[in-house]
């Protein structure tokens, strides 16, 4: 939005707003982006160490799909209120 904020005409007060949700976005989106690769790499690890099982694979898998879901969420949040500031 930022980037197009001269075509949709947004005020100084809206270029403020959405340069503070995206900071803020950003505060809670790479934490758990770290989190992510994290798990991914200890998921490829266990594989490439041959040392996976049927339950470590559920458990690491549910991890990474509960962290994507929770980076999604974050994500999207913020479109819905940068949405909101909008006239």
């Amino acid at each position: 939005m930022l980037e197009l904020a001269d075509q949709l005409g947004l005020s100084l007060e809206q270029r403020q707003h959405v340069q503070n949700l995206f900071e803020t976005m950003k505060d809670e989106a790479v934490p758990l982006g770290e989190k992510l690769i994290e798990q991914e790499t200890a998921l490829d690890r266990e594989f490439a160490d041959q040392s996976i099982s049927r339950s470590s694979l559920a458990r690491l898998t549910a991890q990474i799909a509960e962290t994507q879901g929770r980076l999604r969420t974050v994500h999207l949040k913020y479109h819905l209120t940068t949405a909101e500031i909008l006239t």
